[in-house]
């Protein structure tokens, strides 16, 4: 027996109306579907990236001092945009925000430092920021118990593009340096690992007595937004004056061997210096604990970045 248009038309429409629902609910359904994996993949991205580096971290400050070893940091995986990863010297941790995902890590040592193009330190919070753009190469050092994030180069001093490799001085700071603490009218430039105490010195020396007394020394440092030096280290007879940031210091002297130095701690340096005033004559000189000298230009800031 044939039904009736009307009820025909009632049962087609019911029937219509629960396709589209279900399509509605299954639409639905798929597009969270699709977020959740999609916020799923980022999860494991970010935790990829960051656990990496914190392991590498972790595995170098077990290895203890004079090693080190690199890790690569890829890209942003989700786009063409950067990611900023921050380093906790306060909480000990590795932090990396991206996107609407945030992770950390924990690191096994508070002593950590960046002397990378793309970091920098607020000293107030407590944190390095590292900035990572493209494809990047880390070479994570422990110098004196301390890791230091840096660029893969070649060197770690370089004027004007020259660049050399820095080889520095250990154990008695005055006694087993005779070669560099003795007579020279140059400006004598010099870095030192102080063991016992795991910080790194960058020392100065110049003048010897009944040389051109009364010359000064202005030597301006910059540090690019990295931590700055904790005091001063005086070598000799010296008088130091630093302005509140010590981002400069101005030695006078009259008679006597001049000298100073700049301790850092955690021991990763990254400094430019310029020479503002030298006497006449006097010539501006790295010296390497090998007995290797490097004569510098007087006219052009030097860029220290060790390790």
């Amino acid at each position: 027996m044939n039904k009736p248009k009307s009820q025909v038309s009632v049962e087609f429409l019911t029937t219509l109306s629960l396709v589209l629902l279900l399509s509605i609910v299954m639409g639905f359904l798929f597009h969270n579907k699709v977020i959740l994996t999609s916020n799923f993949r980022k999860e494991i991205l970010v935790r990829d990236i960051l656990l990496e580096l914190a392991e590498n971290i972790n595995s170098i400050s077990v290895a203890g001092h004079g090693h080190s070893q690199y890790v690569t940091l890829p890209p942003n995986p989700l786009g063409d945009r950067s990611y900023g990863i921050s380093l906790h010297s306060d909480e000990a941790s590795v932090f990396m925000d991206l996107e609407d995902i945030n992770k950390f890590a924990p690191i096994f040592t508070q002593r950590i430092e960046c002397t990378m193009d793309d970091c920098w330190t607020n000293q107030t919070a407590g944190k390095t920021h590292l900035e990572v753009r493209m494809p990047t190469r880390v070479r994570v050092a422990n110098l004196l118990d301390s890791v230091c994030l840096q660029d893969d180069l070649s060197y770690n001093l370089k004027q004007a593009g020259n660049t050399w490799r820095i080889t520095p001085f250990r154990g008695d700071r005055l006694a087993g340096f005779p070669g560099v603490v003795g007579n020279s009218t140059d400006l004598l430039m010099y870095l030192y690992l102080n063991e016992d105490t795991r910080t790194t010195t960058l020392l100065f020396k110049l003048h010897e007595p009944g040389a051109s007394p009364g010359s000064i020394i202005d030597l301006g440092f910059g540090y690019d937004g990295h931590k700055k030096p904790r005091r001063l280290f005086a070598v000799a007879d010296v008088v130091a004056q630093f302005d509140p940031d010590m981002e400069w210091v101005k030695w006078q002297y009259t008679t006597g061997v001049v000298g100073g130095g700049v301790e850092f701690n955690p021991a990763c340096v990254y400094i430019e210096i310029t020479p503002d005033v030298l006497p006449v004559g006097h010539g501006w000189v790295w010296v390497n604990s090998n007995g290797e000298k490097i004569q510098l230009n007087t006219n052009n800031p030097v860029t220290i970045i060790y390790p």
